[in-house]
């Protein structure tokens, strides 16, 4: 495991709760917008991840961002699909057997 060089994904995992759709990331608490389209216009998608050169960003790691992302390498193409496999298969298989 950790193998993949992944970028963040902060559109991967729009939240919505009683203030509204979250803007990216949650741990920044850069507001909410009113309504999906408001948030997918006016969000500055190109001032997130490690390479949006982001202060904030720079040493993230959370899984909002980089979950999306590796699921969308996996499921994306039949390379990410192989290479998803075949780093699963040095993963040490865990018992369930109950002690």
């Amino acid at each position: 495991m950790g193998k993949q060089e992944f970028e963040c994904t902060p559109w991967g995992n729009p939240t919505y709760n009683v203030f509204g759709w979250q803007r990216p990331c949650y741990l920044l608490q850069e507001g909410y917008a009113a309504t999906f389209k408001e948030l997918l216009e006016t969000t500055r998608w190109e001032n997130y991840g490690k390479r949006s050169g982001n202060e904030k960003c720079r040493d993230c790691m959370v899984h909002c961002g980089y979950e999306p992302t590796a699921v969308n390498h996996t499921f994306g193409s039949l390379r990410g699909f192989r290479d998803t496999v075949a780093a699963h298969r040095h993963r040490p298989v865990l018992s369930t057997e109950t002690p």
